[in-house]
């Protein structure tokens, strides 16, 4: 039932300008205050709400989606927050259930590493949990 509200969220269509001919891609003048204003296509539009999605399909939180997509797709950090916005706002429901997800994610998270732990101490095994990669190095 969720997935299918995600994957049937509607199209993000920032406010501004929208002028299409015939066979052509609508043109949306966004206005960025931090930035210069950008000229976008509906295409661009709709491919940042689709990466977006699939990020929301991964129970990843506002600002990793925003981290990867900035990584890996080379999208402004402002323009993958815009959209996330405007999703917000045309699904208000589903972010209210999605948020509840992400805290029963970050709760099973630590309920993990507390586990991990545990076994640990009991087994007498070194806890790698909680180390950093360079605190790992150094005892090898």
């Amino acid at each position: 039932m969720e997935r299918e509200r995600c994957e049937n969220v509607g199209l993000v269509k920032p406010e501004g300008k929208a002028t299409a001919r015939q066979g052509e891609a609508a043109i949306i003048q966004l206005e960025k205050p931090w930035e210069r204003h950008e000229t976008l296509s509906s295409l661009d539009i709709q491919l940042v709400q689709n990466l977006v999605e699939r990020c929301l399909q991964l129970y990843l939180n506002q600002r990793e989606v925003v981290h990867i997509l900035h990584e890996q797709a080379k999208i402004e950090p402002g323009f993958t927050g815009l959209v996330w916005q405007k999703l917000e706002e045309q699904n208000p429901d589903f972010f209210q259930a999605y948020y509840a997800r992400l805290i029963v994610k970050e709760q099973l998270v630590v309920f993990n590493q507390f586990a991990a732990q545990h076994h640990c101490i009991l087994h007498g095994v070194p806890n790698l949990w909680n180390k950093h990669p360079q605190q790992q190095q150094q005892q090898q």
